[in-house]
């Protein structure tokens, strides 16, 4: 058995992408200025190849069959990119009828460029809701995800409703398969009534600033005097309100027309061990 060594070879023959080999070492019999092996692609990955020599005339090399092109024993074709999708933002409500956005973003299992590509959300019934094309920028901390945000009109009916994020998958440079990511969309009536909540401190009797407010799925901040405005859909409701260095106060209300209500909350006192010696 003879071997050959090389400076360099070159494909003259590939199916997804051209490749250069270093340092060739391949053992066959008999002299001769071509040959072909399987080789690992960064792209494409294990490929049948045909290979020139330094000195052949690649005119004299025959193509390889399309058959023969192929990424394993078993002929398939390349297997495609995984995209990964996921949305985020997604509001704790929506109003019926109303338009809402969501974070959406993608990312390919190889690390490819998705700049530009298109994304889409698909209501319950499977119809487009929305479809934005991905920024080229890539979200701060991750190594490539691409991300945008898309605009969609929430159902008229009330409820919860499931819909989808979808990426078509695309064969054009190097295949791609499609990708998909569940998200849950809540739709509430359109509000006709106004909660005013005033948060203060219990003991000084003075308004806290930044308290939470919720009457699920409604919510709201205190401001610098310690009101919140939250306009909800006529109902029954239990108001949280919450806020830092204080404990949490619930009440439930029934909404029948603009309502006003105040939240006294206890400061929660530093947790202290029993068997620290009091100051």
């Amino acid at each position: 058995m003879n071997g050959l060594r090389s400076g360099q070879a070159t494909v003259a023959e590939s199916k997804h992408e051209r490749l250069e080999f270093n340092d060739l070492f391949t053992p066959f019999d008999g002299a001769q200025d071509r040959l072909r092996l399987r080789a690992f692609g960064l792209r494409s990955g294990r490929t049948e190849l045909c290979i020139a020599l330094p000195g052949s005339q690649r005119e004299r090399m025959p193509a390889l069959p399309e058959s023969d092109m192929t990424n394993d024993p078993g002929n398939d074709p390349a297997e495609p990119h995984a995209v990964e999708l996921t949305v985020w933002d997604v509001p704790a409500a929506a109003e019926a009828g109303e338009r809402f956005a969501v974070s959406v973003g993608a990312r390919c299992s190889a690390g490819c460029d998705l700049g530009g590509r298109e994304l889409s959300l698909f209501d319950q019934e499977g119809s487009p809701a929305g479809t934005v094309k991905l920024g080229h920028a890539i979200w701060p901390g991750t190594e490539a995800l691409y991300f945008a945000e898309v605009e969609a009109r929430a159902p008229l009916e009330a409820g919860s409703h499931q819909w989808e994020a979808k990426m078509a998958g695309w064969d054009a440079e190097l295949p791609h398969a499609p990708g998909s990511f569940p998200l849950m969309v809540r739709v509430v009536p359109s509000p006709d009534c106004e909660v005013t909540v005033r948060a203060v401190d219990r003991e000084k009797q003075t308004p806290i600033k930044g308290a939470r407010v919720v009457m699920h799925p409604y919510r709201a901040v205190t401001d610098d005097n310690g009101i919140a405005r939250v306009r909800v859909a006529r109902g029954q409701y239990d108001i949280l309100v919450s806020g830092p260095q204080y404990l949490p106060a619930c009440a439930s209300v029934e909404v029948t027309a603009d309502l006003i209500t105040s939240a006294e909350l206890d400061a929660d006192q530093p947790w202290a061990s029993p068997d620290e010696d009091p100051e």
